[in-house]
């Protein structure tokens, strides 16, 4: 039997260049897409970086980049065989931000 979650990460909160989203404990899952749409008409792209933690206090890149669209485009991206924790830090340019729709689907 599988089991599956969808959990919303942020929703219209301003992000500048650094910022991250809440984190997911998503430790029983073997796989996760997330999604992300900008709430707003920015004309500025950028991107989000998949993090991984085994605790929720210290994080690494997991390597997995997703492109944030201008606009309000709603792109992906799949990971497996993560760490305990999930999370996206988001990378805009300098002086920057936006307000963006993060989800996360789960699966085992």
């Amino acid at each position: 039997m599988l089991n599956a979650t969808v959990a919303t990460l942020t929703r219209g909160e301003p992000f500048s260049s650094g910022d991250v989203t809440e984190p997911y404990e998503a430790g029983w899952a073997s796989e996760a897409v997330f999604f992300a749409r900008g709430l707003d008409a920015g004309e500025t792209g950028g991107s989000a970086f998949v993090q991984i933690s085994p605790d929720g206090i210290r994080w690494c890149d997991e390597g997995t980049e997703l492109a944030l669209s201008a606009g309000n485009r709603l792109t992906f991206a799949r990971i497996r065989e993560f760490g305990h924790f999930l999370r996206l830090r988001i990378e805009l340019p300098e002086g920057h931000a936006r307000a963006f729709l993060v989800t996360i689907a789960l699966k085992s």
